[in-house]
Protein backbone atom coordinates (compact mmCIF):
# COMPACT_ATOMS: atom_id res chain seq x y z
CA UNK A 1 0.00 0.00 0.00
CA UNK A 2 1.62 3.43 -0.74
CA UNK A 3 1.98 5.48 2.37
CA UNK A 4 1.65 9.44 1.46
CA UNK A 5 3.21 12.35 3.89
CA UNK A 6 0.03 12.22 5.41
CA UNK A 7 0.00 9.10 6.50
CA UNK A 8 2.97 8.83 8.29
CA UNK A 9 2.05 11.56 10.30
CA UNK A 10 -1.11 10.29 11.09
CA UNK A 11 1.16 7.29 12.48
CA UNK A 12 3.27 9.86 13.76
CA UNK A 13 0.06 11.01 15.89
CA UNK A 14 0.02 7.65 17.45
CA UNK A 15 3.78 7.34 18.44
CA UNK A 16 4.21 10.88 20.08
CA UNK A 17 0.61 10.53 21.88
CA UNK A 18 0.80 7.62 22.91
CA UNK A 19 2.72 7.78 25.78
CA UNK A 20 0.39 10.56 27.06
CA UNK A 21 -2.83 8.86 25.89
CA UNK A 22 -2.67 5.29 26.35
CA UNK A 23 -3.59 3.40 29.38
CA UNK A 24 -2.26 6.54 32.26
CA UNK A 25 -5.29 6.50 34.01
CA UNK A 26 -5.19 10.00 34.38
CA UNK A 27 -7.96 12.32 35.29
CA UNK A 28 -8.95 15.36 33.09
CA UNK A 29 -6.72 18.48 33.53
CA UNK A 30 -9.43 20.71 35.32
CA UNK A 31 -10.47 19.19 38.50
CA UNK A 32 -14.42 19.82 38.77
CA UNK A 33 -14.11 20.23 42.44
CA UNK A 34 -11.60 21.74 45.06
CA UNK A 35 -11.58 19.12 48.21
CA UNK A 36 -10.24 21.88 50.59
CA UNK A 37 -7.70 20.50 53.76
CA UNK A 38 -6.06 23.02 55.45
CA UNK A 39 -4.63 25.17 53.75
CA UNK A 40 -1.02 25.27 54.96
CA UNK A 41 0.66 26.49 51.57
CA UNK A 42 -1.40 29.54 51.58
CA UNK A 43 0.41 32.59 53.28
CA UNK A 44 -2.41 34.47 54.99
CA UNK A 45 -0.60 36.67 56.62
CA UNK A 46 0.86 38.24 53.28
CA UNK A 47 -2.52 38.39 52.05
CA UNK A 48 -2.54 41.00 49.21
CA UNK A 49 -4.53 44.89 50.13
CA UNK A 50 -6.85 44.50 47.40
CA UNK A 51 -8.69 41.83 45.18
CA UNK A 52 -6.97 39.55 42.70
CA UNK A 53 -8.20 40.77 38.66
CA UNK A 54 -8.74 36.80 38.33
CA UNK A 55 -9.87 34.11 40.28
CA UNK A 56 -9.00 31.25 37.56
CA UNK A 57 -11.11 32.37 34.46
CA UNK A 58 -13.52 34.52 36.16
CA UNK A 59 -12.59 38.18 36.26
CA UNK A 60 -13.01 40.09 39.30
CA UNK A 61 -15.31 42.76 37.27
CA UNK A 62 -17.61 39.62 36.68
CA UNK A 63 -17.49 38.15 40.24
CA UNK A 64 -18.43 41.75 41.64
CA UNK A 65 -21.52 41.82 39.07
CA UNK A 66 -25.08 41.59 41.11
CA UNK A 67 -27.50 38.86 40.52
CA UNK A 68 -30.63 38.71 40.80
CA UNK A 69 -32.34 35.35 42.07
CA UNK A 70 -32.97 33.37 38.74
CA UNK A 71 -33.82 29.74 39.98
CA UNK A 72 -33.23 26.28 38.10
CA UNK A 73 -30.43 25.00 40.27
CA UNK A 74 -31.97 23.45 42.97
CA UNK A 75 -33.17 24.58 46.59
CA UNK A 76 -30.77 26.12 49.24
CA UNK A 77 -31.06 25.19 52.66
CA UNK A 78 -29.21 27.27 54.78
CA UNK A 79 -32.53 29.34 55.68
CA UNK A 80 -34.98 27.11 55.60
CA UNK A 81 -37.74 29.41 55.22
CA UNK A 82 -35.79 32.87 53.95
CA UNK A 83 -36.89 36.27 55.32
CA UNK A 84 -35.81 38.63 53.03
CA UNK A 85 -33.43 39.29 49.36
CA UNK A 86 -30.29 38.40 51.51
CA UNK A 87 -31.45 35.40 53.00
CA UNK A 88 -32.76 34.26 49.42
CA UNK A 89 -29.42 35.03 47.54
CA UNK A 90 -27.52 32.97 50.24
CA UNK A 91 -29.43 30.04 49.83
CA UNK A 92 -28.92 30.14 46.23
CA UNK A 93 -25.60 31.03 46.79
CA UNK A 94 -25.61 27.75 48.40
CA UNK A 95 -27.73 25.40 45.53
CA UNK A 96 -25.08 27.17 42.89
CA UNK A 97 -22.01 26.01 44.82
CA UNK A 98 -23.52 22.54 45.40
CA UNK A 99 -23.98 22.70 41.29
CA UNK A 100 -20.46 23.59 41.30
CA UNK A 101 -21.56 27.20 39.05
CA UNK A 102 -18.73 28.77 41.34
CA UNK A 103 -18.77 32.00 39.24
CA UNK A 104 -22.34 32.60 39.85
CA UNK A 105 -22.45 30.98 43.28
CA UNK A 106 -19.34 33.53 44.10
CA UNK A 107 -21.92 36.50 42.72
CA UNK A 108 -25.05 35.56 45.02
CA UNK A 109 -22.69 35.54 48.33
CA UNK A 110 -21.30 38.71 47.31
CA UNK A 111 -24.57 40.58 46.32
CA UNK A 112 -25.74 39.19 49.93
CA UNK A 113 -22.87 41.16 51.47
CA UNK A 114 -23.84 44.29 50.23
CA UNK A 115 -27.08 43.80 51.61
CA UNK A 116 -25.73 42.74 54.71
CA UNK A 117 -21.88 43.73 55.00
CA UNK A 118 -22.00 41.81 58.67
CA UNK A 119 -22.80 38.36 57.01
CA UNK A 120 -20.38 35.74 58.40
CA UNK A 121 -22.13 32.92 56.03
CA UNK A 122 -21.83 35.33 52.85
CA UNK A 123 -17.85 36.23 53.93
CA UNK A 124 -17.81 32.30 54.25
CA UNK A 125 -19.57 31.14 50.90
CA UNK A 126 -17.80 33.71 48.88
CA UNK A 127 -14.44 32.19 49.87
CA UNK A 128 -15.20 28.33 49.58
CA UNK A 129 -16.34 29.61 45.98
CA UNK A 130 -12.67 31.64 45.48
CA UNK A 131 -10.83 28.20 46.38
CA UNK A 132 -12.53 26.58 43.90
CA UNK A 133 -12.20 29.00 41.36
CA UNK A 134 -8.40 29.66 42.65
CA UNK A 135 -6.85 27.32 45.48
CA UNK A 136 -4.11 29.58 45.63
CA UNK A 137 -5.38 32.85 45.98
CA UNK A 138 -5.69 33.57 49.63
CA UNK A 139 -7.68 36.88 49.69
CA UNK A 140 -11.29 36.48 50.04
CA UNK A 141 -9.96 33.65 52.36
CA UNK A 142 -8.24 36.50 54.68
CA UNK A 143 -10.91 38.34 54.21
CA UNK A 144 -13.51 36.15 55.98
CA UNK A 145 -11.16 35.49 58.34
CA UNK A 146 -10.31 38.51 59.41
CA UNK A 147 -14.48 39.47 59.14
CA UNK A 148 -15.21 36.63 61.45
CA UNK A 149 -12.57 37.95 64.12
CA UNK A 150 -13.91 41.22 64.16
CA UNK A 151 -17.43 40.22 64.66
CA UNK A 152 -16.05 37.52 67.62
CA UNK A 153 -14.28 40.84 68.89
CA UNK A 154 -17.72 42.62 69.20
CA UNK A 155 -19.51 39.73 70.57
CA UNK A 156 -22.04 39.00 68.09
CA UNK A 157 -21.11 35.70 67.16
CA UNK A 158 -24.24 33.16 68.34
CA UNK A 159 -23.85 29.48 68.60
CA UNK A 160 -24.69 28.53 64.97
CA UNK A 161 -22.43 31.29 63.52
CA UNK A 162 -19.14 29.98 65.74
CA UNK A 163 -19.88 26.57 64.67
CA UNK A 164 -19.66 27.30 60.66
CA UNK A 165 -16.92 29.72 61.15
CA UNK A 166 -14.89 27.16 63.01
CA UNK A 167 -15.87 24.85 60.53
CA UNK A 168 -14.02 27.16 58.04
CA UNK A 169 -11.23 28.19 60.10
CA UNK A 170 -10.64 24.31 60.49
CA UNK A 171 -10.71 23.54 56.57
CA UNK A 172 -8.86 26.61 55.74
CA UNK A 173 -6.20 26.61 58.79
CA UNK A 174 -6.49 23.58 60.95
CA UNK A 175 -7.47 26.00 64.16
CA UNK A 176 -10.76 27.23 65.45
CA UNK A 177 -11.43 30.92 66.23
CA UNK A 178 -9.34 30.76 69.45
CA UNK A 179 -6.23 29.64 67.72
CA UNK A 180 -6.25 25.91 68.78
CA UNK A 181 -5.70 23.12 66.78
CA UNK A 182 -8.86 21.39 65.20
CA UNK A 183 -9.47 18.51 62.69
CA UNK A 184 -12.08 19.55 60.32
CA UNK A 185 -13.72 16.13 61.48
CA UNK A 186 -14.56 17.41 64.75
CA UNK A 187 -15.36 20.70 63.69
CA UNK A 188 -17.96 18.99 61.13
CA UNK A 189 -19.36 17.15 64.45
CA UNK A 190 -19.86 19.77 66.28
CA UNK A 191 -21.39 21.94 63.41
CA UNK A 192 -24.23 19.41 62.96
CA UNK A 193 -24.58 19.05 66.62
CA UNK A 194 -25.10 22.72 67.19
CA UNK A 195 -26.99 23.59 63.68
CA UNK A 196 -29.05 19.74 62.77
CA UNK A 197 -31.58 21.00 60.22
CA UNK A 198 -29.16 22.73 58.37
CA UNK A 199 -29.03 20.43 55.17
CA UNK A 200 -26.07 22.49 53.74
CA UNK A 201 -23.90 21.02 55.93
CA UNK A 202 -24.69 17.28 54.87
CA UNK A 203 -24.21 18.46 50.89
CA UNK A 204 -21.75 21.40 50.68
CA UNK A 205 -19.49 20.98 53.44
CA UNK A 206 -19.71 17.14 53.64
CA UNK A 207 -18.21 17.84 49.79
CA UNK A 208 -15.82 20.73 50.23
CA UNK A 209 -14.14 19.47 53.56
CA UNK A 210 -13.46 15.84 52.16
CA UNK A 211 -15.55 14.02 54.50
CA UNK A 212 -18.03 12.73 51.96
CA UNK A 213 -20.12 11.14 54.57
CA UNK A 214 -22.66 8.73 52.64
CA UNK A 215 -25.50 8.45 55.25
CA UNK A 216 -25.60 12.18 55.35
CA UNK A 217 -26.23 12.83 51.75
CA UNK A 218 -29.13 9.68 52.20
CA UNK A 219 -30.22 11.77 55.20
CA UNK A 220 -30.88 14.61 53.15
CA UNK A 221 -32.65 12.98 50.45
CA UNK A 222 -34.90 11.64 53.46
CA UNK A 223 -35.88 15.41 54.25
CA UNK A 224 -35.76 16.83 50.49
CA UNK A 225 -36.40 14.00 47.70
CA UNK A 226 -35.63 16.18 45.26
CA UNK A 227 -32.10 17.49 46.86
CA UNK A 228 -29.74 18.45 43.89
CA UNK A 229 -26.92 18.81 45.65
CA UNK A 230 -27.00 15.43 47.30
CA UNK A 231 -28.04 13.96 44.12
CA UNK A 232 -25.24 15.42 42.26
CA UNK A 233 -22.59 14.47 45.41
CA UNK A 234 -24.13 11.12 44.84
CA UNK A 235 -23.65 10.76 41.53
CA UNK A 236 -20.48 11.72 41.57
CA UNK A 237 -19.55 9.40 43.82
CA UNK A 238 -21.51 6.35 41.98
CA UNK A 239 -19.10 7.64 39.12
CA UNK A 240 -15.60 7.06 40.95
CA UNK A 241 -17.32 3.51 42.23
CA UNK A 242 -17.72 2.29 38.39
CA UNK A 243 -21.65 1.80 39.47
CA UNK A 244 -23.17 3.62 36.48
CA UNK A 245 -26.63 2.38 36.96
CA UNK A 246 -26.56 4.40 40.21
CA UNK A 247 -24.99 7.33 38.76
CA UNK A 248 -27.80 6.96 35.62
CA UNK A 249 -30.35 7.04 38.13
CA UNK A 250 -29.10 9.96 40.66
CA UNK A 251 -28.70 12.21 37.44
CA UNK A 252 -31.92 11.12 35.96
CA UNK A 253 -33.41 12.74 39.19
CA UNK A 254 -31.04 15.84 39.24
CA UNK A 255 -31.21 16.87 35.28
CA UNK A 256 -35.38 17.74 35.50
CA UNK A 257 -34.25 19.74 39.43
CA UNK A 258 -31.79 21.70 37.57
CA UNK A 259 -33.15 23.22 33.98
CA UNK A 260 -31.18 25.98 34.15
CA UNK A 261 -27.58 24.88 35.28
CA UNK A 262 -25.31 24.09 32.99
CA UNK A 263 -23.27 21.68 35.24
CA UNK A 264 -26.50 19.99 36.05
CA UNK A 265 -27.80 19.21 32.68
CA UNK A 266 -24.00 18.34 31.18
CA UNK A 267 -23.54 15.50 34.78
CA UNK A 268 -26.15 13.13 32.75
CA UNK A 269 -24.17 13.07 29.62
CA UNK A 270 -21.07 11.90 31.84
CA UNK A 271 -23.04 8.36 32.50
CA UNK A 272 -25.06 7.96 29.38
CA UNK A 273 -21.85 6.61 27.28
CA UNK A 274 -21.68 4.09 29.29
CA UNK A 275 -24.26 2.47 28.07
CA UNK A 276 -23.91 3.65 24.54
CA UNK A 277 -26.02 6.30 24.52
CA UNK A 278 -24.01 8.51 22.91
CA UNK A 279 -26.70 10.58 21.02
CA UNK A 280 -28.32 11.24 24.82
CA UNK A 281 -24.78 12.57 25.65
CA UNK A 282 -24.56 14.49 23.23
CA UNK A 283 -28.21 16.52 23.67
CA UNK A 284 -26.94 16.96 27.46
CA UNK A 285 -23.44 18.80 26.72
CA UNK A 286 -25.42 20.51 23.53
CA UNK A 287 -28.00 21.95 26.24
CA UNK A 288 -25.41 22.71 28.71
CA UNK A 289 -23.55 24.53 25.97
CA UNK A 290 -26.36 26.52 25.25
CA UNK A 291 -27.10 27.42 28.56
CA UNK A 292 -23.33 28.86 28.64
CA UNK A 293 -24.35 31.05 25.55
CA UNK A 294 -27.27 32.34 26.91
CA UNK A 295 -25.62 32.94 30.52
CA UNK A 296 -22.74 34.82 28.61
CA UNK A 297 -25.16 37.04 26.80
CA UNK A 298 -27.25 37.35 29.48
CA UNK A 299 -24.33 38.77 31.74
CA UNK A 300 -22.12 40.48 28.87
CA UNK A 301 -19.56 38.38 29.58
CA UNK A 302 -17.43 35.85 27.24
CA UNK A 303 -18.84 32.15 28.18
CA UNK A 304 -14.97 30.96 28.84
CA UNK A 305 -15.14 33.22 32.30
CA UNK A 306 -17.24 30.01 33.26
CA UNK A 307 -14.47 27.64 34.45
CA UNK A 308 -17.33 24.62 32.96
CA UNK A 309 -17.56 25.89 29.35
CA UNK A 310 -14.68 24.96 28.20
CA UNK A 311 -14.58 21.65 30.01
CA UNK A 312 -18.43 20.75 28.23
CA UNK A 313 -16.98 21.40 25.11
CA UNK A 314 -14.13 18.73 25.33
CA UNK A 315 -16.55 15.86 25.97
CA UNK A 316 -19.08 17.59 24.11
CA UNK A 317 -15.90 17.01 21.06
CA UNK A 318 -15.61 13.58 22.28
CA UNK A 319 -19.62 12.42 21.77
CA UNK A 320 -19.46 14.20 18.48
CA UNK A 321 -16.28 11.91 17.29
CA UNK A 322 -18.62 9.28 17.61
CA UNK A 323 -22.15 10.21 16.92
CA UNK A 324 -21.35 13.35 14.69
CA UNK A 325 -17.66 13.06 13.20
CA UNK A 326 -17.83 15.39 10.60
CA UNK A 327 -18.52 18.38 13.72
CA UNK A 328 -15.75 17.44 16.25
CA UNK A 329 -13.56 19.56 14.67
CA UNK A 330 -15.72 22.49 14.56
CA UNK A 331 -16.21 21.94 18.32
CA UNK A 332 -12.35 21.57 18.93
CA UNK A 333 -11.34 25.20 17.11
CA UNK A 334 -13.98 26.76 18.73
CA UNK A 335 -11.97 25.60 21.88
CA UNK A 336 -8.75 26.48 20.42
CA UNK A 337 -9.67 29.81 19.43
CA UNK A 338 -11.66 31.52 22.78
CA UNK A 339 -8.68 30.11 24.97
CA UNK A 340 -5.14 29.07 23.28
CA UNK A 341 -4.61 27.83 27.27
CA UNK A 342 -7.44 25.18 26.57
CA UNK A 343 -5.16 23.65 24.09
CA UNK A 344 -3.34 21.98 26.73
CA UNK A 345 -6.15 20.28 27.40
CA UNK A 346 -7.52 19.47 23.91
CA UNK A 347 -4.17 18.80 22.46
CA UNK A 348 -5.14 14.78 22.11
CA UNK A 349 -8.58 15.66 21.33
CA UNK A 350 -7.14 17.72 18.43
CA UNK A 351 -4.55 15.23 17.47
CA UNK A 352 -7.61 12.65 17.23
CA UNK A 353 -9.82 14.58 14.75
CA UNK A 354 -6.50 14.89 12.36
CA UNK A 355 -6.00 11.51 12.44
CA UNK A 356 -9.36 10.76 11.79
CA UNK A 357 -10.31 13.13 9.54
CA UNK A 358 -7.13 14.56 8.31
CA UNK A 359 -8.79 17.50 8.33
CA UNK A 360 -6.43 19.74 11.27
CA UNK A 361 -3.47 21.12 9.44
CA UNK A 362 -0.17 19.60 10.85
CA UNK A 363 1.98 23.02 10.99
CA UNK A 364 -1.29 24.81 12.84
CA UNK A 365 -0.93 21.76 15.00
CA UNK A 366 2.40 22.53 16.19
CA UNK A 367 2.06 25.75 16.18
CA UNK A 368 -0.60 25.66 18.59
CA UNK A 369 1.35 23.45 21.03
CA UNK A 370 3.90 26.01 21.31
CA UNK A 371 1.30 27.49 23.24
CA UNK A 372 2.42 24.81 25.95
CA UNK A 373 3.65 25.24 29.31
CA UNK A 374 7.38 24.69 30.27
CA UNK A 375 6.34 21.61 31.39
CA UNK A 376 5.94 20.67 27.57
CA UNK A 377 8.96 21.99 26.15
CA UNK A 378 9.93 18.43 25.43
CA UNK A 379 6.88 17.44 23.52
CA UNK A 380 6.80 20.59 21.27
CA UNK A 381 10.80 19.97 20.05
CA UNK A 382 10.30 16.44 19.62
CA UNK A 383 7.02 17.24 17.46
CA UNK A 384 9.00 19.67 15.29
CA UNK A 385 12.24 17.01 14.98
CA UNK A 386 9.58 14.91 13.93
CA UNK A 387 8.08 16.96 11.32
CA UNK A 388 11.54 17.85 10.00
CA UNK A 389 12.71 14.13 9.61
CA UNK A 390 9.76 12.65 8.38
CA UNK A 391 9.29 15.12 5.46
CA UNK A 392 13.13 15.22 4.72
CA UNK A 393 12.52 11.09 4.54
CA UNK A 394 9.81 9.96 2.97
CA UNK A 395 10.56 6.20 2.94
CA UNK A 396 8.17 4.60 6.23
CA UNK A 397 11.36 2.38 6.86
CA UNK A 398 13.23 5.11 8.83
CA UNK A 399 10.24 5.95 10.81
CA UNK A 400 11.32 3.39 13.56
CA UNK A 401 15.01 5.27 13.55
CA UNK A 402 13.58 8.40 13.71
CA UNK A 403 11.37 7.77 16.48
CA UNK A 404 13.69 5.74 18.78
CA UNK A 405 15.27 9.27 18.48
CA UNK A 406 12.13 11.64 19.14
CA UNK A 407 11.37 9.26 22.17
CA UNK A 408 14.97 9.80 23.38
CA UNK A 409 14.31 13.91 23.28
CA UNK A 410 10.95 13.60 24.72
CA UNK A 411 10.30 13.34 28.42
CA UNK A 412 7.57 10.79 28.44
CA UNK A 413 6.00 9.57 31.65
CA UNK A 414 5.43 6.29 30.09
CA UNK A 415 7.88 5.79 27.15
CA UNK A 416 7.38 1.64 26.78
CA UNK A 417 3.89 2.88 25.07
CA UNK A 418 6.08 4.31 22.44
CA UNK A 419 7.87 1.31 22.12
CA UNK A 420 4.50 -1.00 21.98
CA UNK A 421 3.73 1.29 19.10
CA UNK A 422 6.81 0.58 17.46
CA UNK A 423 6.71 -3.09 18.15
CA UNK A 424 3.82 -2.61 16.26
CA UNK A 425 5.02 -1.67 13.19
CA UNK A 426 8.17 -4.01 13.08
CA UNK A 427 6.31 -6.22 13.82
CA UNK A 428 3.74 -6.02 10.71
CA UNK A 429 6.93 -4.95 8.36
CA UNK A 430 8.90 -8.29 9.25
CA UNK A 431 5.48 -10.61 9.27
CA UNK A 432 5.84 -11.34 12.42
CA UNK A 433 2.38 -12.66 12.66
CA UNK A 434 3.02 -13.68 16.42
CA UNK A 435 4.37 -10.89 18.18
CA UNK A 436 1.26 -8.88 16.01
CA UNK A 437 -1.34 -10.96 17.99
CA UNK A 438 0.19 -10.45 21.44
CA UNK A 439 -0.03 -6.81 20.75
CA UNK A 440 -3.47 -6.53 19.55
CA UNK A 441 -4.54 -9.09 22.94
CA UNK A 442 -2.65 -6.14 24.93
CA UNK A 443 -4.37 -3.40 23.17
CA UNK A 444 -8.08 -4.96 23.49
CA UNK A 445 -7.27 -5.46 26.96
CA UNK A 446 -6.55 -2.59 27.99
CA UNK A 447 -9.26 -0.84 25.82
CA UNK A 448 -12.02 -2.84 27.90
CA UNK A 449 -10.26 -1.53 30.82
CA UNK A 450 -10.23 2.29 30.34
CA UNK A 451 -13.99 2.07 28.57
CA UNK A 452 -15.35 -0.01 31.69
CA UNK A 453 -13.56 2.76 34.25
CA UNK A 454 -15.93 5.06 36.10
CA UNK A 455 -17.07 8.63 35.24
CA UNK A 456 -16.28 10.41 31.83
CA UNK A 457 -12.30 10.03 32.11
CA UNK A 458 -12.65 6.77 30.53
CA UNK A 459 -14.53 7.19 27.88
CA UNK A 460 -13.19 10.26 26.38
CA UNK A 461 -9.89 8.75 26.52
CA UNK A 462 -11.04 5.27 25.29
CA UNK A 463 -12.70 7.00 21.92
CA UNK A 464 -9.42 8.90 21.06
CA UNK A 465 -7.12 5.92 21.37
CA UNK A 466 -10.06 3.70 19.88
CA UNK A 467 -10.00 6.17 17.20
CA UNK A 468 -6.25 6.75 16.43
CA UNK A 469 -5.87 3.06 16.50
CA UNK A 470 -8.45 2.58 14.12
CA UNK A 471 -6.71 5.49 11.52
CA UNK A 472 -3.27 3.76 12.26
CA UNK A 473 -4.73 0.58 11.41
CA UNK A 474 -6.34 1.79 7.85
CA UNK A 475 -3.19 3.63 7.02
CA UNK A 476 -1.27 0.53 6.94
CA UNK A 477 -4.08 -1.97 5.96
CA UNK A 478 -3.48 -3.82 9.11
CA UNK A 479 -6.70 -5.40 8.46
CA UNK A 480 -6.34 -8.40 11.95
CA UNK A 481 -6.24 -5.45 13.80
CA UNK A 482 -9.25 -3.19 11.94
CA UNK A 483 -11.75 -6.63 12.70
CA UNK A 484 -10.65 -7.37 16.27
CA UNK A 485 -11.16 -3.30 16.86
CA UNK A 486 -14.43 -2.13 15.13
CA UNK A 487 -15.36 -5.89 16.90
CA UNK A 488 -14.16 -6.13 20.14
CA UNK A 489 -14.22 -2.60 21.11
CA UNK A 490 -16.46 -0.05 18.78
CA UNK A 491 -19.05 -2.50 17.99
CA UNK A 492 -19.55 -2.98 22.13
CA UNK A 493 -18.43 0.70 23.42
CA UNK A 494 -19.04 3.37 20.47
CA UNK A 495 -22.15 2.57 18.98
CA UNK A 496 -24.98 4.71 19.25
CA UNK A 497 -27.50 1.98 17.67
CA UNK A 498 -27.03 -0.63 20.22
CA UNK A 499 -27.56 1.42 23.42
CA UNK A 500 -27.52 -1.30 26.60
Amino acid sequence: MKRTNKSIVAFMYLILGLAQLIFVHTTNAHSEHTTITPRESLELSSTPTSAPAQLGSSSLQLLMKDIPIEGGYGKGWYFEIPKNLEEELVNQGFAMLNMFQYTDSFRSFNTALKLNPDSIVAHIGRALNALNLDGNDPYFIEAAITHIQTISKQGFLDAKTLAWSNMFLAMVTGQDLAGQSLDINQAYAKLKSTDPSNLEIYTAINWIAGINNLKDYDYVLTVDANNAGSLHYLMHIAESQNNHAMALSYGQRMVPLTPNSAHGQHMLGHVLPHFNRWAEADKQFVIADQLHLDWAKRNGFDPNEDWHYGHNLQLLSITKMVFEPELALGVLQTIASYNPGAIIDTLDYLSATFVQTEAQPLENYLVQIENYSVDYKNYVESSRLYFDLVFKSADPNTLPKISQRVAALADFKNKNMIQISLALFDAERTKNTALKTQIYDFLISELNINFSRGGFDGWQQSVIQTLMFKKIFEVYNLQDGLKRIQSEIIDVYMNPNNPK
